[in-house]
C-alpha cells in the first residue's frame, strides 16, 4: 500500500489537501480493461487522405505501443450514406467540393479504398450505404471489403438512420420512418447480405435512438447476423449555431452522469453475447465549436476512464475480449476544422493523456467530487500498481 497526497490548487492558492491510499494489487472490484479501449473512427470520405498523413501512422503506432494492442479502426460516418461503390474506379475515392472544409453531397469509391483499409493493423469496421437503397451496389462493396480486408471485423449498413430525410430512397413507400421501420430495414439487409459475406454486421449505429431497442425489434433470428452494436455519443452540439460550453464539458460529475446513460443498452447487448461500442464520439457534433484540442482531449480522457474505472455501475460496460464483451471508444475526426481530434495536419502535439497500458482498473473517489483517482494494474505484475491516473478538472475565469 502506497500513499500519495493530492493538492487542489486554484489561482496559486492551496485550497484542499487529501491523502489517497494506493493498493499494491488489484482489489476484487477491479475490472478487466480491453486493450483496444481507445480506438479511432475516421469519416468515410476522408479515410484515403488520412492514410497519406504521416501523423496517422505515428499516432496509431503510439496508441498501439502505449496500450499494448493495435487500435480498432472504424471507417464511416455521414458520407458513407452518400457514397456509391464503383468497381471500375481507379482511385480510392472521387468527389468534388466547393471548399476543402465541406463534406461532399455525393461521392464514389473503388476497390482501392478497401486496399487502403487492409493496411490498417487493428480490427477494421467499414460503414456502407443503406440510405440510397441500392442493395446490389452496396452488396458488391461488402463483398469487396470481405475479400480485401483480412482483419475485417464488421460491416455497418447505414449511419445514424434516425436522421434520414423523409424522402430517402430506403424508406418504404407509404410508411413513416421511425425505429420500427429502421429495424425492419436493417434486419432485411442483414439477411440479404449474410449469405455472401457472413454474419459480420455492426447494428444500430444510432445517435439518439436506444441501441438496445434494435435487438428487441429484430429478435434472436435477427441478432444472429450481428457481431456488435454501435452507439454514437456527443454530449454537446455545435450544429445550427448552437454553442458549446467548456466548463460543462469538463465537469467530472457531469461526465459520470453522462456515461451512466448507456448502462441499460450495454447490458441488453451483452446479454445476447454481442460487443457494445461507442463507435463514434467526441465533445460536440458539427466540429466542436472552437473547443481547443488540449482541453477537449483532456475531458474526453475523463469520459473514457469513466467507462473503464467503474464498470460495475454501468452494467459492466467494459469487458475482457475473451468474454466477447467490451466497450471501445472511437474518436471521429475530419482533416479540416478540427477541434478535439487525436491528430491532424496542424495539431501534431495534442497531448495523449491517460493512454497507458493497464490490465485492470479501479476508481476511487475521495471527499471532493472533482477529484478522481483511477489505478491501472498490469496483469503481468499483479502485485504492483502500474499507473495512477489522477484527474482533477477545474475551470477558472481570470479577469482584471
Amino acid at each position: 500500500m502506497h500513499l500519495i497526497t493530492v493538492v487542489a490548487i486554484g489561482l496559486a492558492m492551496v485550497s484542499k489537501t487529501t491523502a489517497i491510499l494506493i493498493p499494491s494489487s488489484p482489489p476484487s472490484s477491479a475490472k478487466p480493461v480491453d486493450s483496444s479501449l481507445l480506438s479511432v473512427s475516421i469519416e468515410f470520405f476522408t479515410f484515403p487522405a488520412y492514410t497519406q498523413i504521416q501523423a496517422t501512422t505515428n499516432c496509431l503506432a503510439n496508441i498501439a505501443t502505449l496500450r499494448g494492442a493495435e487500435p480498432a479502426i472504424r471507417i464511416g460516418g455521414t458520407t458513407q450514406d452518400r457514397a456509391t461503390y464503383n468497381p471500375t474506379l481507379s482511385t480510392a475515392v472521387n468527389y468534388t467540393v466547393a471548399s476543402p472544409a465541406d463534406a461532399p453531397a455525393s461521392l464514389t469509391y473503388g476497390p482501392s479504398f478497401f486496399s487502403l483499409a487492409s493496411q490498417m493493423k487493428g480490427d477494421v469496421t467499414v460503414g456502407l450505404n443503406r440510405q440510397l437503397n441500392n442493395q446490389a451496389i452496396t452488396l458488391q462493396a461488402a463483398q469487396q471489403a470481405k475479400q480485401s480486408i483480412g482483419n475485417l471485423f464488421a460491416i455497418e449498413l447505414g449511419n445514424e438512420p434516425e436522421f434520414y430525410a423523409s424522402n430517402s430512397p430506403v424508406i418504404p413507400s407509404g410508411q413513416s420512418w421511425n425505429q420500427d421501420t429502421d429495424a425492419a430495414s436493417e434486419k432485411s439487409w442483414f439477411s440479404t447480405f449474410s449469405g455472401s459475406v457472413g454474419n459480420i454486421f455492426q447494428g444500430a449505429v444510432y445517435l439518439s435512438w436506444n441501441a438496445g431497442g434494435l435487438l428487441s425489434r429484430i429478435g434472436s433470428d435477427g441478432a444472429r447476423f450481428l457481431k456488435s452494436i454501435s452507439r454514437h455519443s456527443y454530449p454537446q452540439s455545435a450544429c445550427g449555431g448552437a454553442s458549446t460550453n467548456l466548463p460543462s464539458l469538463m465537469s467530472h460529475s457531469g461526465i459520470v452522469s453522462y456515461t451512466r446513460q448507456y448502462q441499460s443498452e450495454a447490458t441488453a447487448v451483452h446479454a445476447v453475447g454481442l460487443k457494445y461500442f461507442l463507435g463514434e464520439t467526441n465533445s460536440a457534433t458539427c466540429g466542436g465549436g472552437g473547443i481547443s484540442p488540449t482541453f477537449g482531449l483532456c475531458r474526453i480522457v475523463d469520459r473514457r476512464l469513466c467507462a473503464t474505472g467503474r464498470p460495475e455501475r454501468r452494467g459492466q460496460a467494459v469487458f475482457s475480449p475473451r468474454h466477447h464483451r467490451q466497450l471501445r471508444i472511437l474518436f471521429l475526426g475530419y482533416l479540416v476544422n478540427l477541434h478535439t481530434v487525436l491528430w491532424c495536419r496542424f495539431c501534431l502535439r495534442v497531448p495523449r493523456y491517460g493512454w497507458s497500458q493497464g490490465g485492470h482498473a479501479r476508481r476511487w473517489y475521495q471527499r471532493y467530487r472533482r477529484i478522481c483517482c483511477l489505478f491501472l494494474f498490469q496483469c503481468a505484475a499483479p502485485n504492483s500498481s502500474a499507473k495512477q491516473q489522477l484527474l482533477r478538472w477545474q475551470w477558472y475565469t481570470i479577469s482584471d
